[in-house]
């Protein structure tokens, strides 16, 4: 009986080659699915952000509307300030930038 011949130098180069390649389509998936998900979760908070805004503005000013001091807590994670000079002076430079008004 013989012996099994070892494998030829080109068949486990071209293995080796293919296995590289597959490889490498692999993690550039991985790495598409990653960068994916994340665009899409941080597009989902600012939505979630922005609508939770949106739905607590028309409260916010009728409070101020009724008196109530600045800054007024709406929940964990908003304070509204009545005026441009009540924010703390880190934000103040934002107010040079446009504001949509949410009476309208």
């Amino acid at each position: 009986m013989k012996a099994p011949k070892p494998p030829s130098s080109t068949a486990q180069s071209l293995t080796k080659k293919l296995s590289l390649y597959f490889n490498a389509i692999a993690l550039l998936i991985g790495i598409l699915v990653f960068a994916l998900s994340q665009a899409g979760l941080y597009w989902l908070e600012d939505e979630i952000n922005k609508r939770n805004l949106q739905q607590t503005a028309d409260f916010a000013v009728d409070q101020f509307q009724q008196g109530a001091s600045s800054p007024l807590i709406i929940g964990p994670t908003i304070l509204a300030y009545d005026s441009v000079q009540a924010l703390p002076k880190q934000f103040q430079p934002l107010s040079q930038y446009p504001m949509k008004s949410p009476l309208t």
